[in-house]
Order: C-alpha cells, then sequence, then structure tokens
C-alpha cells in the first residue's frame, strides 16, 4: 500500500522516483517518498541507511504500509506504537525505534489464511476499487502534510464503496 501512496502522490506531481543502491526515492518540498529494494521484513536497514546519509530524524519520517487488523479501506493514522506484528514496522523499530508516524491503510483479513499468505495476494474486485479510494485519501493527506505542513493526528477515516 505505501507503494501504491507513494506512485499516486509522485503521479499527482508529474514527478519520477530516483534509484539508489538501497531504494527509489523522490523529494518533494523538504520530504522523501521512499520506496526501499528489500522485502519488507528487511526494510528497517535500507531505511535508516537513507535517513543517515541525509542527517535525518526517524521523527521525520512517515510510513505507509498495509494494515490486516483494519477494515478494508480504513486509513488510520498513528504517531508511534508497536508494530502490530507487521514484519516491516517490526523492522523500522528494530533500526529505529517507536517513534514513527504511520499512515496506516486496511486490507482486512481472511480468516481462513495465514496472514503471511493473505498480505501476499492481490486484492479482489470488490476491494481494489475501495482501495483506490483509500489510496487518493491517503495521498491527499500527505500532500496536505507536505505542502500546506497540516499535521498528521491521530484519525481514523473509513473509505467503502459508496465513500466520494
Amino acid at each position: 500500500m505505501g507503494f501504491w501512496v507513494a506512485e499516486a502522490l509522485a503521479e499527482s506531481l508529474e514527478a519520477s522516483f530516483v534509484e539508489n543502491k538501497t531504494c527509489q526515492f523522490l523529494k518533494v518540498a523538504d520530504v522523501y517518498l521512499l520506496k526501499p529494494k528489500e522485502y519488507v521484513n528487511q526494510s528497517g536497514k535500507s531505511v535508516s541507511q537513507f535517513l543517515r546519509e541525509r542527517m535525518l530524524l526517524p521523527s521525520q519520517l512517515v510510513v505507509v504500509y498495509d494494515d490486516i487488523d483494519l477494515e478494508v479501506g480504513t486509513v488510520r493514522i498513528r504517531q508511534d506504537g508497536a508494530s502490530g506484528g507487521h514484519r516491516g514496522i517490526i523492522s523500522l523499530i528494530e533500526y529505529l525505534g517507536e517513534k514513527i508516524i504511520r499512515v496506516k491503510i486496511g486490507i482486512g483479513r481472511d480468516q481462513n489464511l495465514p496472514a503471511a499468505k493473505y498480505v501476499l495476494l492481490p486484492p479482489t474486485i470488490s476491494q481494489k476499487k475501495i482501495l483506490k479510494k483509500a489510496v487518493e485519501e491517503a495521498r491527499k493527506i500527505l500532500s496536505d502534510y507536505i505542502f500546506q505542513k497540516i499535521e498528521l493526528a491521530n484519525k481514523t477515516y473509513h473509505i467503502n464503496e459508496e465513500s466520494d
């Protein structure tokens, strides 16, 4: 989900990502959008390296990712906290600590499948419609944060097929 939001933001700005050895990145105003090249569960290493190289603090990081414990399309902002079992966040916390702003996008859960398998499946057609709207909402939130300096406060947005 994070890559979807980063790509939507880049597309809205008619900008392209630049590649380095650990990730693809795009500088927008004073913010970097990152797409780490490693597997999600190892992303903390490349993100921490990128931050060190640019002398940025973990508190300046906003992570956008999927959350199976949220209903499909829910967008939730959190200032910090535990990983919730998300392996990418576990990796980031290992390298950077818990003080990371998070924008989570709910992908729901299938009780009949192990979580590790479910997160790798493509969304259904109806889920995809909802997720496109959630990605757009997250893009707007990040755009406001970047360009209007609107703080990211703990908040939950519920997106569904009827949402406009």
